[in-house]
């Protein structure tokens, strides 16, 4: 009996000793697992968190200087070149050249559109995560606007056109509104005003039930954006190369036509830029910006507000 009861009393201090070891081990893991989020975010607070403010009217304020300067500049070259017959100017008429190539127009003109194509997606990634009906949308839009931003660098559109000119260039007095000078460059071809033309119809009659579902004031801001970039892009310019084969292009009324065009195309992005840093402000509560070389699950906290109050940023901070 007494060898017996000593089995028992062993086998009983094994159970409960394994009894509190998995015990043990359990908390632990399970403490482990609660204060992974809390280690994740101490980690990632060691840097100082940067906050981005960002106000949609001031974004726009900002944009639409810029365009007016670009144009003085342009202007101001133009009226020297009227005046004093000086073209070159030191190379401030090709640089500051509305109508020109590879310059400083042209590479804010490629900025604006890239920014519109990172909104687009920024907010079409969001719709898609929410599971949205209309994320593909989004995501289609982006895509256009990345392709708009490569064709304002690298005039992928004038190819389109040079491709298309020779069944339109006997045309009669269709063919004279579908050439540009030779001295913009190798009788510069604009026959791919037809192919946006046929684009955009397209485009309008497949986000009819998109803009339909849009808040009012967003759908009727991004209806003036198209107009005014579409008006400047098609419309105008078609004027401005029918003047040039009737006139030239060595006159202020060319400069001020080319001026219309190229105004209404920048200041219809900027309105759109508006529009969706405003959208997404009011669709969105905060953006959060992560940069790592490892997949973090926990995200820190919020790091980008769009036109939000101070009290509200500190809240989230």
């Amino acid at each position: 009996m007494k060898k017996s009861g000593w089995y028992v009393v062993a086998i009983r201090g094994l159970y409960g000793q394994a009894r509190r070891f998995f015990g043990w081990l359990k908390y632990f893991l399970v403490l482990r697992g609660n204060l992974r989020p809390e280690r994740d975010r101490l980690m990632l607070n060691k840097s100082p968190l940067m906050t981005l403010v960002v106000s949609p009217k001031k974004v726009a304020f900002v944009l639409t200087l810029l365009v007016f300067c670009l144009i003085l500049g342009y202007l101001a070259t133009q009226f020297v070149w009227y005046f004093t017959g000086h073209d070159y100017q030191l190379g401030l008429a090709a640089a500051l050249d509305l109508n020109g190539e590879n310059n400083i127009p042209t590479w804010y003109s490629s900025s604006a559109l890239l920014l519109c194509a990172v909104l687009l997606a920024v907010i079409g990634l969001g719709k898609k995560r929410g599971k949205d009906l209309y994320s593909g949308q989004w995501l289609a839009m982006a895509a256009i606007f990345l392709y708009l931003s490569m064709d304002e660098a690298a005039s992928i559109h004038e190819t389109i056109g040079s491709l298309i000119m020779p069944a339109l260039k006997a045309s009669g007095y269709l063919g004279g509104y579908l050439h540009y000078p030779k001295s913009r460059g190798s009788l510069v071809m604009i026959a791919w005003v037809i192919f946006g033309t046929i684009a955009v119809l397209i485009f309008l009659l497949a986000y009819l039930r998109f803009l339909a579902h849009l808040p009012t004031k967003t759908r009727n801001l991004f209806l003036i954006a198209g107009t005014l970039y579409v008006g400047g892009a098609l419309g105008v310019e078609l004027l401005a190369a029918r003047y040039y084969d009737l006139y030239g292009y060595q006159t202020l009324t060319y400069a001020m036509l080319v001026i219309c065009e190229e105004s209404f195309e920048m200041l219809g992005v900027v309105v759109f830029i508006y529009t969706l840093f405003s959208y997404l402000g009011s669709s969105v509560t905060g953006l959060r910006i992560l940069i790592s070389n490892e997949t973090v699950k926990h995200s820190p906290p919020s790091a980008v507000k769009i036109n939000e109050s101070p009290d509200r940023i500190h809240k989230h901070g």
